[in-house]
């Protein structure tokens, strides 16, 4: 036999064993994505950075492939003209930019990769970057990596490396019990949320974690008073309730009958009972409001103060009055 005859039947022998190997491979579900196959090559991008892909012969002399991959994305490259037998370079320039769209122009690179893809059907390459906090409640995309300095790498396989932390997404929930709607106003850490929180409703805010102002007002038209408090969130579930603003129905016996409206809030307390005049319950104050034995209905504004317009309006609700007791209602709501 021929010195060529023997190369060309080393050859054959060669891609016959590879084609082998290949198949025994994904029969074993060795492949964490759908694999390549020998006449293609696959790029997994698990970074949240875009990155232009080249993929060049055995000498990185010519050009085979080229485009970009979006962050979390997966391309698959065939004008190649790939083969088990091949040997080829896959090279990954990435870009500072995370944009759902592809970057405009040429952005500078931020780090410059490559790895060989040897003899075989090991076509799938995946480039990866170090993870600081892996959120278990949470995809990917929602992950915090480490950046600056950035590093890239390619890999074999899909195994992401080890995270520097676990977490879950840092949120604020709001359980609202108060008895009317409350506006929940959140800001800090690159946050801005604002959310109307229904009475008897319950709401969470994904967020970012660190230092947060959380602001919350009596009505979601702004018109009612509120209050706020700071927190610094990490890598978790803060949860929040506004309970019930009232104790109310106790009923002392007397030689007259009244409403006791006990305001051990902050606010201002506008009180309407029918058949009475209108009393503004300051802050922290007591006030007795004479009225006839029977039927009355009640309904209670909150604002900053009894000079103030507007407010946050409660239910009117109508509760029948004994003769000669005092009927006292204790009024506090508050964020907790």
């Amino acid at each position: 036999m021929t010195k060529i005859g023997s190369l060309r039947a080393f050859a054959k022998l060669a891609m016959m064993a590879a084609a082998a190997w290949c198949n025994a491979a994904q029969a074993d579900g060795f492949w964490l994505v759908e694999p390549a196959g020998c006449g293609a090559i696959q790029t997994v991008n698990q970074t949240p950075k875009w990155a232009w892909i080249t993929i060049y012969d055995a000498g990185q002399l010519r050009h085979l492939d080229y485009g970009y991959v979006a962050p979390f994305a997966t391309r698959t490259w065939k004008a190649g003209m790939y083969s088990c037998a091949g040997v080829y370079h896959v090279r990954a320039e990435v870009k500072d930019f995370s944009g759902p769209a592809q970057p405009p122009g040429n952005p500078p690179n931020i780090f410059d990769t490559r790895v060989e893809v040897t003899f075989g059907n090991d076509h799938d390459v995946y480039l990866q970057t170090p993870i600081a906090v892996q959120l278990t409640d949470a995809d990917a995309t929602h992950w915090i990596y480490q950046g600056t300095p950035w590093k890239f790498w390619w890999a074999h396989n899909g195994n992401l490396p080890a995270p520097g932390a676990m977490g879950l997404t840092p949120s604020i929930g709001l359980n609202n019990y108060l008895g009317i709607p409350v506006q929940l106003n959140i800001t800090g850490s690159g946050d801005s949320a604002t959310q109307c929180v229904s009475n008897n409703a319950q709401t969470r805010v994904n967020l970012h974690a660190g230092p947060h102002t959380v602001k919350w007002t009596m009505g979601c038209d702004g018109a009612g008073p509120g209050g706020s408090r700071s927190v610094n969130l990490g890598y978790g579930a803060l949860n929040m309730s506004v309970p019930n603003a009232y104790t109310s129905g106790n009923q002392i016996l007397s030689d007259s009958t009244a409403i006791a409206y006990v305001n051990n809030s902050g606010y201002a307390a506008s009180v309407a009972v029918s058949g009475a005049p209108t009393t503004c319950v300051a802050p922290h104050t007591n006030a007795t409001i004479p009225i006839q034995p029977g039927s009355h209905d009640m309904q209670v504004t909150v604002k900053a103060s009894c000079s103030a317009a507007g407010g946050a309006a409660f239910p009117k609700w109508t509760t029948n009055y004994p003769r000669n007791t005092i009927s006292s209602y204790a009024f506090n709501p508050s964020l907790q």
